[in-house]
């Protein structure tokens, strides 16, 4: 038992050690419980409190480890693998904090008790000689008990057997303690429930908002400016509800020709949508009464930074916060209708003075008036960008094997989370088509210094506009997603059991964050076969991705169904958030 000295370095192996001590103590009492009803009285005790320990121990590798079965093993194996594994020991010191010191104090106190009962039994070992055969070694012990005073001292291993107890109180007080103190604030029932529909309910809004953006865009964005080749609309998947109102996030990449080589102009923009109803009378686009003119408020200078190879236009400071700004009505009112514009490019990229750039009208499935500021917060990054440090990187480029280390288990849920709510927000519109791969999404990547959850904030879905294609509009909504859809039939996914194509797309998407490694949405053999592995991020991740999968939710395969849309919700984000939250103590 030396080797279970105080000195041992981190409670990973002390655990490890305690597990195999108790084992080896446990198993000499029980070959001595025939000498004497002292001795099989310790031994039925300790058992109890090896089990009790063993329990606890399970208990407390949760905060680290997702799968139960990996936890299972290793409690009941002191030889596994993960007892010499340093990340599972940095792990524990990062999420217990100050918790973790008393914890190893704890395990050090059990570990010197185990050793103290080792040696009050050690005089009695039987030398390898006389313990040829179990039952030659129970023969002798039979023969001589009446004979031999058994030297027990049930004081002694009494007192021993209750601090062990009195440890495990403590391991379990502590434990209870932590996860006590992680616990979301309950709310009412009703309210808890009021403010989850809420939340399923704020994606539909901002789903009919952002088709209602796309369709404004397109109908009405022309360009003046000669040297431009082409523009991109990237929105950003950080989207939110509030007031009434839709605030969406995009970015506009310009994309000019200049000498010998391609310039890119991104400008950032914040839109605030609000259904036409909600603000005056609808009426179609010219027969708007004039608008307010929201040059009253403060104006707001964009620093232009430039690159080798790109220009960024980032705010210098933002607008004030919603809240303390002036009511909601006011602030949609824009100074200027874009749909008359000569220029939308030119209105939005270099109108750099105007706190409001104007606002778009459009009705579609609704009516929705679309007012454009300069962006708030900088979804590109902290510090000034260069194109070389910065850049966009497709969901997929994630997947390569020199950025997996970059991904902790945390980030990988977190990232899970992000692409279920991307879906949510953005399924049935032109920005994420039913039939889509993970290359279909990206963000935008600093330095390798930057933190992951930063990153993923700028994580964006994205579509080319062109000149005005009013009557192109149905064209230029399905074009999207009609390569891909023609390549899985109707027939094809009935064969293939697909209830839903974006809910499949998803689900292998889930896939490959799960295995870190790639496969395509179309091939279906091959992710069924993925999906009956046991998963790297436990039981509960692989069981969402199989439902996802198989739209296994119980309320149809209609994804623009509401019932459908919360029952993904309730199934797929709120699971993951439960998982984030029971692995990042330090989160919100």
């Amino acid at each position: 038992m030396a080797e279970l000295a105080l000195g041992i370095l981190g409670v990973v192996p002390l655990i490890g050690g305690a597990i195999k001590a108790y084992k080896q103590v446990n198993g000499k009492l029980k070959a001595f419980r025939h000498c004497s009803k002292e001795a099989k009285k310790i031994q039925k005790v300790l058992r109890i409190q090896q089990q009790v320990f063993s329990n606890e121990c399970r208990l407390w590798l949760r905060f680290a480890i997702e799968d139960d079965e990996i936890v299972s093993e290793m409690a009941s194996d002191p030889e596994h693998e993960n007892w010499g594994d340093a990340s599972l020991e940095s792990c524990l010191r990062t999420r217990l904090k100050n918790n973790y010191e008393p914890w190893v104090e704890i395990i050090q106190d059990i570990t010197g008790y185990v050793e103290e009962l080792e040696n009050g039994i050690r005089k009695f070992v039987i030398e390898k000689e006389n313990k040829s055969t179990e039952g030659r070694l129970k023969k002798t012990l039979k023969r001589t008990q009446d004979g031999v005073k058994m030297a027990f001292s049930a004081s002694d291993f009494d007192i021993l057997i209750g601090e062990l107890r009195s440890s495990n109180d403590d391991l379990k007080g502590l434990r209870e303690q932590i996860s006590e103190l992680h616990k979301p604030t309950k709310r009412h029932s009703k309210d808890a429930k009021a403010v989850k529909q809420g939340e399923w309910a704020s994606l539909i809004r901002i789903r009919r908002a952002s088709k209602a953006l796309h369709d404004a865009l397109v109908r009405t964005w022309n360009c003046g400016q000669p040297g431009h080749m082409g523009h991109a609309v990237k929105l950003f998947v950080e989207t939110h509800r509030v007031n009434g109102e839709i605030q969406m996030n995009l970015a506009i990449v310009c994309r000019s020709h200049t000498r010998d080589r391609v310039q890119s102009t991104l400008v950032q923009l914040e839109v605030h949508s609000q259904n036409l109803q909600w603000i005056e009378p609808p009426r179609l686009p010219g027969q708007l009464s004039a608008p307010v003119d929201c040059n009253a408020q403060s104006s707001k200078r964009i620093k232009v930074v430039r690159f080798a190879e790109t220009t960024m236009q980032i705010p210098l400071r933002g607008r004030p916060d919603p809240e303390s700004g002036p009511p909601a009505d006011v602030r949609l009112e824009g100074s200027f209708d874009l749909g008359l514009s000569r220029d939308i490019c030119r209105e939005l990229t270099q109108q750099l003075e105007a706190n409001c750039l104007g606002y778009l009208d459009v009705q579609s499935d609704e009516a929705f008036r679309h007012s454009f500021y300069p962006a708030n917060k900088n979804f590109c990054g902290k510090t000034h960008p260069s194109y070389s440090d910065h850049k966009s990187v497709t969901m997929d480029e994630v997947l390569d094997e020199s950025l997996g280390g970059s991904f902790s288990t945390i980030d990988r849920l977190k990232l899970a989370r992000s692409l279920v709510s991307a879906v949510l927000k953005f399924h049935s519109t032109p920005w994420l088509s039913d039939f889509w791969r993970l290359r279909d999404l990206a963000f935008f990547r600093g330095g390798q210094d930057e933190e992951v959850s930063e990153a993923l904030r700028s994580l964006h879905v994205g579509v080319e506009v062109a000149q005005k294609q009013f009557d192109l509009m149905d064209d230029v909504q399905d074009s999207s997603g009609m390569q891909n859809l023609s390549r899985v039939t109707e027939d094809e996914q009935l064969y293939c059991g697909i209830g839903n194509l974006t809910l499949h797309s998803l689900g292998v998407a889930l896939l490959q964050i799960d295995r870190w490694a790639r496969v395509e949405p179309d091939d279906v053999l091959a992710v069924r076969k993925m999906a009956l592995r046991s998963s790297s991020l436990g039981p509960r991740y692989q069981e969402i991705t199989q439902k996802c999968l198989r739209c296994d939710f119980g309320y149809g395969s209609d994804l623009t169904k509401p019932r459908l849309q919360e029952a993904v919700y309730e199934n797929v984000v709120e699971v993951l958030e439960t998982m984030i939250s029971s692995l990042d103590l330090t989160e919100d």
